[in-house]
């Protein structure tokens, strides 16, 4: 059973890989909903990952038209899983209580960075 994903963008250098993400996921007959930050918005367009996506691709809460539906709030529980590529250290902040309420996390893999630094975080 193909699977309805949420992918969430944030603002790093390595959004770009995103539209590989998208493209990969939807190719094996994903559904995948787009949610990014203003700043990954400065990295890769939202318009490139809406094409890849075949969805409206969303950078603002807010942004609903007639307020009739909260999106992020549809997303959330029309969604069987979320993954957040690539992640900024604010967000992993966010690690430890989201483990205590039982979320999985898929821990990042070691290697030479966009920027030509050795870490963790590839």
């Amino acid at each position: 059973m193909n699977k309805s994903i949420i992918l969430g963008v944030t603002g790093s250098i390595a959004a770009y890989k995103s539209a590989d993400i998208v493209s990969g996921l939807v190719r094996t007959e994903h559904n995948v909903n787009v949610v990014m930050t203003s700043s990954a918005a400065k990295f890769v367009t939202p318009l490139t990952l809406e094409t890849l996506s075949k969805n409206k691709v969303h950078v603002d809460m807010f942004e609903d038209e007639g307020h009739s539906l909260v999106t992020h709030i549809a997303l959330a529980t029309e969604s069987d899983l979320i993954l957040i590529a690539p992640v900024t250290y604010d967000i992993i902040e966010n690690i430890k209580k989201l483990s205590d309420r039982g979320y999985t996390f898929i821990e990042p893999e070691e290697g030479i960075l966009a920027c030509g630094v050795s870490g963790k975080s590839r």
